[in-house]
């Protein structure tokens, strides 16, 4: 289970999008508050439990093969807010959640800014060993459809943080920090 929490009072939508490079991989990949779940289920937007203000579940394992990245984006709720920016969304985290809700572990998110509409939260993306690392990615501003943009990772915000290990344990990358969820690669 990832679960989402953060400051500020905005409405914000969050969103998980399955991916190959930089493309969703279809419409029905892109799981959010009008289509809650991925066509097989590996991914579901679920109701969320405090402190967290928005929760996905996810198994990795169980993704499409074609999938390579799950990028998860928060933006602001035009309807509810439609004057609103990302400048109140402050002290964010991906809470990482084992099946009994214990906190295995946080990601650290960028803050957002004023005039930003939307922020992408960061990616999960599979490496050819089968793990999953995250990377944190920098806000974007203007309409949600312009989240493309943000998609490349910037240089100074870059950060691997956590290697979701489906195989056999390997010692700890001297570029990474690992968390130790061997054999956790599905989060339900």
């Amino acid at each position: 289970m990832l679960g989402m929490t953060w400051s500020g009072a905005v409405a914000l939508d969050v969103c998980a999008l399955v991916c190959r490079g930089n493309r969703v991989l279809s419409e029905d990949h892109f799981v959010f508050y009008n289509n809650q779940q991925t066509p097989d289920g590996s991914v579901r937007a679920v109701p969320a439990a405090g402190p967290d203000k928005a929760a996905v579940r996810v198994a990795f394992d169980a993704l499409p093969e074609a999938a390579d990245r799950l990028v998860l984006v928060a933006a602001v709720d035009p309807e509810v807010n439609p004057d609103a920016d990302l400048s109140g969304f402050t002290d964010a985290c991906i809470r990482l959640l084992d099946p009994a809700m214990t906190e295995l572990g946080r990601l650290e998110v960028s803050d957002g800014r004023a005039r930003e509409t939307a922020l992408v939260l960061g990616s999960f993306r599979h490496r050819s060993n089968g793990d999953w690392d995250f990377v944190k990615y920098q806000s974007c501003s203007g309409p949600t459809s312009s989240l493309s943009s943000a998609m490349k990772p910037s240089t100074d915000t870059t950060l691997c943080m956590i290697t979701v290990l489906t195989g056999p344990p390997r010692p700890a990358c001297a570029w990474a920090s690992i968390l130790p969820l061997r054999g956790a690669a599905r989060w339900d």
